[in-house]
C-alpha cells in the first residue's frame, strides 16, 4: 500500500509540475498563433489525466485505512490485571468491523477482548488497569 501511495504521489507531482509548465501561446514567424515546441526532455501530460490523478489522491488521502483491527475476541476470563500495561477501545464503524477492547500486555503482546459494554468482567479488568 505504501508503494502504491508513493507511485501515486510521484504521478501527482509530475502532473502538477507539468501543468505549471504549460506552454504559452506565441507568434510564429508566419504570424499564426502556436504554442512553442516543448523542450526535448519535457513530456506534457493530458490535463484530464492530471485531474483524474488529483481526484484519486484526494480519495486515497481521505479514506480510512485501518492499521490494526481485532477480527475476533477472546472469551478467556482469567487474565490478571497486573499483566496489562494499557488498553484501547476499538469501535465498530470507525475503520474496524467489530467493537472490542485491545489490551497491551507488559510483554508487548496485544489481546482482543470483548467490548466492556455488556461484559462486567472486562469492565472490572479495565478498572484494575486504570487504578495502576
Amino acid at each position: 500500500m505504501a508503494r502504491l501511495l508513493e507511485l501515486h504521489f510521484h504521478f501527482l507531482f509530475t502532473c502538477i509540475k507539468e501543468l505549471s509548465l504549460s506552454p504559452k501561446i506565441h507568434r510564429a514567424p508566419s504570424g499564426a498563433c502556436q504554442p512553442p515546441p516543448p523542450p526535448a526532455s519535457l513530456h506534457i501530460m493530458d490535463p484530464r489525466v492530471c485531474g483524474l490523478l488529483l481526484l484519486l489522491s484526494a480519495a486515497l488521502c481521505t479514506a480510512e485505512i485501518p492499521v490494526d483491527c481485532c477480527l475476533a475476541v477472546s472469551k478467556k476470563r482469567h487474565l490478571p490485571g497486573k499483566l496489562i500495561q494499557r488498553y484501547e477501545l476499538q469501535e465498530a464503524g470507525s475503520g474496524c468491523d467489530i467493537s472490542a477492547t485491545v489490551v497491551h500486555t507488559i510483554k508487548g503482546r496485544q489481546l482482543c477482548l470483548p467490548h466492556p459494554e455488556g461484559h462486567p468482567w472486562v469492565q472490572k479488568l479495565l478498572r484494575i488497569v486504570d487504578q495502576t
